[in-house]
């Protein structure tokens, strides 16, 4: 996955957590789930990101 992606996908679940609240008011258990997903997915899309940062700083490269 390339950094774009990555940096897209953060965004989008974040999103998701901004819209899942509105789209399902009346679910709150599925709601709360999808949160959850989308809470996770998107520390891991942070930790990816910042892993990738820090390796290529670490080999002087240039994005």
């Amino acid at each position: 996955m390339t950094l774009e992606r990555s940096i897209l996908l953060l965004a989008l679940m974040l999103a998701g957590l901004y819209v899942l609240p509105r789209l399902l008011p009346r679910k709150p258990r599925l709601r709360r789930v999808l949160q959850v997903l989308c809470i996770m997915a998107a520390m891991l899309d942070a930790a990816y990101i910042l892993l990738t940062l820090l390796f290529v700083w670490a080999a002087g490269q240039k994005l």
